[in-house]
């Protein structure tokens, strides 16, 4: 099966693009990117910066489990330059993150993993960029559409979101 598998890039500190770049490069002995989003630019969300975040969904294929997976993009964002503070539990301001959206309909709840990403629905810097790849996708969870999810947010957070280039 190929295709399925949703990855959410992010990062508001230096050239965010040429980071995004990067991981491709640095993913390509892991995954294959299938198809990319539109590049979009949105207000940080739940946390105070001044930077601006860029945001860029990649369907992908890859022959990693949903665990070898989220080891390899945190690896790939450790190698180029993105430091996590012990405590999780605040958002920073980042040159890369990279967050595994959906894997094919698996749903996994675990300390370290949760899949669907459990905030996605909430997240029309999310939403809006991959509905932009599939407009019909559903959550494994509920089987809700998440254009549906996308319209429950208020205009203000949808309007949030620029595209910034195809």
């Amino acid at each position: 099966m190929k295709g399925g598998i949703y990855l959410l890039l992010g990062g508001n500190l230096g050239n965010v693009v040429d980071y995004f770049l990067a991981a491709e490069r640095s993913a390509q002995n892991y995954f294959k990117v299938l198809r990319k989003s539109s590049l979009y630019q949105s207000e940080p969300w739940a946390m105070e910066s001044e930077n601006l975040f860029i945001n860029q969904v990649w369907e992908i294929d890859t022959h990693l489990n949903p665990k070898s997976l989220l080891e390899t993009a945190l690896l790939i964002e450790k190698d180029l330059g993105r430091v996590r503070k012990q405590d999780s539990s605040t958002y920073e301001d980042r040159v890369l993150d990279i967050d595994i959206l959906l894997y094919r309909n698996q749903v996994i709840s675990e300390s370290d993993l949760q899949l669907p990403h459990p905030r996605m629905h909430e997240r029309a810097f999310t939403l809006i960029p991959l509905l932009e790849l599939d407009k019909h996708l559903r959550s494994p969870s509920d089987n809700s559409l998440y254009q549906d999810h996308l319209l429950a947010l208020s205009d203000q957070e949808r309007q949030s979101v620029k595209i910034m280039a195809q």
